[in-house]
């Protein structure tokens, strides 16, 4: 496993933190691993989705608030799958 340091703001460093202890998370760290980790599971999720749909007969996808809060939804589950958290 690799070691990540980033500077950011103070007032970043509070809206992460109370984010962190929002979501239940042991620490900051484990916060923002698991954002990274979403958001590799999402572009890879989203280009197959793309991908798919371009060879396909089936209708166009309206990009649609429903339509990105099903898909949220979905991601969440795969990296809760994956033994990570969202």
């Amino acid at each position: 496993m690799s070691t990540l340091q980033i500077q950011i703001s103070d007032e970043i460093q509070d809206r992460v933190s109370a984010r962190a202890a929002e979501g239940g998370f042991k620490s900051v760290e484990e916060y923002v691993e698991s954002l990274v980790a979403a958001d590799a599971v999402i572009d890879d999720d989203l280009e197959q989705l793309l991908l798919e749909r371009l060879d396909s007969d089936a209708p166009s996808i309206e990009l649609t608030p429903e339509f990105i809060a099903q898909f949220k939804q979905r991601i969440a589950l795969e990296v809760e799958a994956r033994g990570q958290r969202l």
